[in-house]
């Protein structure tokens, strides 16, 4: 089994805090997260880089990529990005202030 990086962070109690819906403290949070990782992917072609996306449901927010090579520039395959972008910027929104995005 590969080594997983999990974060988890707890919306409910977030939404609960500020007084708002939880689909828009995940909206929030997706959004923020899959513009953060997109400005970390190393750019060659370019494809790597536009294939990112999202989708938002009520409870859960997804972030995704299509290329077929993804994983290795996960886990610095390129020199732009050595240590990836994912998990760093996973390591970065627990300290996001998600009251500036709401």
């Amino acid at each position: 089994m590969a080594n997983e990086t999990i974060v988890e962070f707890n919306f409910g109690n977030i939404a609960e805090e500020l007084d708002v819906k939880l689909s828009n403290v995940i909206a929030a949070y997706t959004v923020e997260s899959y513009k953060r990782i997109k400005v970390k992917t190393p750019v060659d072609t370019g494809r790597a880089r536009a294939s990112w996306f999202y989708e938002l449901e009520p409870d859960v927010g997804t972030i995704y990529n299509t290329v077929d090579y993804i994983l290795e520039l996960e886990n610095g395959s390129s020199k732009q990005a050595p240590e990836g972008m994912v998990a760093i910027t996973l390591a970065e929104m627990e300290h996001f202030n998600i009251k500036d995005a709401i």
